[in-house]
């Protein structure tokens, strides 16, 4: 793409939820896939709802997925197979349509995987997305060429929070990334390459907290079953209404966090030793909800600011860096 201008956009394209940035715009999704109902079978409301065309399908995505799609038609995102999946290019081609893609554009995408299972599937993603993406995003046609970069999730988290703290460059770092499916472990050395003996993964996320929380209510309240999708929300206010009774859960979500937990706690362990000597801070979207189960075994560790979009931004920042390095080797060169 040499003497093409590039538009470089970051997507963090997770299994609760999808970021993406340009550098400029950031803009974020939930993670939920549908097929679009037939034409005579849409909803009161859904005129205007978020359509994405692909592959000759029409996809109803995010909260419009939530509120109008069909149930038997949602794309699993709680899979080792979401990364490239349909539903992740679904939500991909939505993203980019978000932040004003236009057909002919020539894109360097960076997007992750987790850290578990980077090695085995990086190679096969890049592939995928290293060709041209047609899609339509709200009825527009759109084709683009991409130029991908597949760097860890973790690992953005990791460069993100050196962007805030320039003297982490010159120190040990270890990221906490916990996402909806999984939790990442990413780690620098004080010389500052990745240290791969220190990286890790372990399938413990905001998912399986729901599940556990999901579990408690049923048996605390006469076998009564919560809608899963509304448990992140008492996640994050720590109360819930029954009956017209606003209920105090934070006590119970706390317990049921610190259950699910131990296997990244172990993990931290076996991987850190603890991580005494190094700092540690939680990032992505379940850092407030096993905050204190990770200061069980850290006691020194931090949520980093903006830990909701620390991945997406700091893959941007990554990418950022890696074009201007190239683009000076480049220059040297003709010199």
């Amino acid at each position: 793409m040499n003497g093409v201008k590039l538009k470089l956009i970051s997507a963090d394209i997770g299994s609760g939820y999808t970021q993406a940035t340009d550098g400029k715009n950031t803009t974020n999704l939930k993670s939920v896939v549908s097929r679009q109902p037939a034409r005579d079978e849409l909803a009161f409301g859904s005129e205007d709802a978020e359509v994405v065309g692909f592959n000759g399908v029409a996809y109803l995505v995010g909260d419009h997925a939530v509120a109008f799609g069909d149930l038997n038609t949602r794309e699993d995102t709680l899979c080792n197979d979401w990364g490239g999946s349909t539903g992740w290019m679904v939500l991909l081609c939505a993203a980019l349509g978000r932040l004003g893609v236009k057909s002919g554009d020539n894109v360097v995408l960076v997007t992750g995987l987790p850290q578990a299972i980077y090695s085995k599937r990086q190679s096969d993603l890049k592939r995928l997305l290293n060709s041209k993406l047609s899609f339509t995003y709200q009825g527009i046609f759109c084709e683009i060429t991409i130029k991908p970069m597949i760097i860890p999730q973790a690992s953005g988290a990791l460069f993100y929070q050196i962007s805030q703290d320039s003297g982490l460059a010159s120190a040990e770092l270890g990221i906490v990334d916990i996402g909806t499916y999984t939790t990442g472990l990413s780690a620098k050395a004080d010389s500052g390459e990745i240290n791969k003996n220190k990286c890790g993964g372990v399938p413990v996320g905001v998912s399986q907290l729901a599940q556990a929380v999901q579990s408690k209510l049923r048996l605390e309240f006469g076998g009564w079953d919560m809608d899963i999708t509304k448990i992140p929300k008492l996640l994050m206010e720590r109360t819930m209404l029954y009956r017209r009774n606003t209920i105090d859960i934070g006590d119970m979500i706390d317990q049921q966090a610190l259950l699910v937990a131990n296997p990244m706690l172990d993990e931290i362990k076996r991987l850190w030793l603890g991580g005494a000597d190094m700092y540690v801070y939680l990032a992505g979207g379940g850092s407030p909800f096993f905050f204190d189960a990770v200061k069980s075994v850290v006691p020194h560790a931090e949520i980093m600011g903006d830990c909701f979009n620390s991945v997406c931004k700091g893959m941007f920042l990554f990418a950022e860096d890696r074009l201007s390095a190239l683009e000076q080797a480049r220059q040297a060169k003709a010199s």
